[in-house]
């Protein structure tokens, strides 16, 4: 199997009917999200300001630990139980791990610990302890789900809500806001830092942290397919979104170089993407360090990453690398 050091995704996705990053509430109006991109004009060479509704990579991030979890029990992997629960403290809110702590391990010893859990592993974490500083850096790199200006359009409803205890009083009108567009998503995960203690710069060498680093991989790579193909943000109960189809490619880089990553805000996104992939496995001398596997559906990109996770490993850093 060849080693796996990076790997980006970039794709399209059309998702219809949807409220899954809300800005905030304002009486009796919700409003959905809406971010502001620069683009070029189309009536003449100079850019133009837009304004489009976006999902944060916040929101992506917790529609896809949410998944994450969910895998990593269906594949028998290690989960802390707070995760199981969706905790947003993730392993930190464990009661074995704070059982642990009470015999006041080292520093490096609560590293090592952390990376029990899978999710807590990909994810990161932060304590909320003021007396113990251990911070875990999430190993995937979300940027802003932007809609394509042109193509995405939010619109207001008004519903009538009445008041049970009180026939008397007239309903009230109350206004949510719906989206529909083709969304742009760029993600990037660093592989080696699967398993990796960041603070001894080292894999823990201990038989009670054990860690399936190939089996994260997949995990890993299916709970990002799964984010994309079903994401379960914001509004769920009423505004469950239409996902009507993803287009896209992984590029997987075997070198320390990262695979590059082209927004797919742009039209060619996919053709330069693949430019730069070639063009940099020249300059290295290595035409076969960086692998694409495009995709035009949900069931190609599925396919897409069962082929990666057979195909390649997680790689690992040398000591004389951080």
């Amino acid at each position: 199997m060849r080693p796996a050091y990076s790997v980006s995704f970039m794709a399209r996705a059309t998702y219809n009917l949807h409220a899954l990053n809300n800005e905030k509430s304002e009486g009796n109006k919700v409003l959905i999200r809406n971010v502001g991109l620069v683009v070029p004009s189309e009536n003449s060479d100079e850019y133009e300001l837009a304004k489009v509704n976006g999902i944060s990579g916040n929101m992506f991030r917790y529609i896809y630990s949410g998944h994450l979890a969910n895998v990593a029990q269906d594949m028998s992997l290690k989960i802390s139980k707070a995760c199981i629960q969706h905790h947003p403290e993730r392993i930190w809110a464990d009661t074995e791990f704070q059982d642990f702590l009470k015999d006041k391990p080292t520093t490096d010893e609560i590293y090592d610990q952390v990376l029990g859990c899978t999710v807590t592993d990909i994810c990161g974490m932060m304590a909320l302890d003021s007396s113990i500083q251990i911070k875990r850096h999430s190993m995937l790199h979300a940027g802003w789900i932007s809609g394509l200006p042109h193509i995405t359009k939010s619109e207001f409803h008004q519903f009538l809500r009445a008041e049970p205890n009180d026939q008397s009083l007239k309903p009230m009108p109350f206004t949510k806001t719906t989206a529909s567009g083709v969304y742009a998503i760029a993600v990037q995960a660093e592989i080696p830092r699967i398993g990796y203690n960041d603070k001894r710069q080292a894999y823990p060498n201990n038989e009670k942290i054990s860690v399936n680093r190939q089996g994260r991989f997949k995990a890993l790579l299916l709970a990002l397919a799964y984010s994309v193909l079903q994401p379960l943000g914001a509004s769920l109960a009423s505004q469950l979104p239409h996902v009507i189809g993803v287009e896209g490619l992984f590029i997987v880089s075997s070198l320390h170089t990262k695979a590059p990553l082209v927004s797919p805000l742009m039209n060619d996104y996919r053709m330069r993407a693949e430019k730069q992939r070639i063009l940099i496995s020249q300059l290295f001398d290595q035409p076969e360090s960086m692998t694409s596997y495009p995709f035009e559906t949900g069931e190609e990109m599925l396919e897409q990453v069962l082929e990666i996770a057979n195909y390649f490993e997680p790689a690992k850093y040398y000591e004389s690398d951080r």
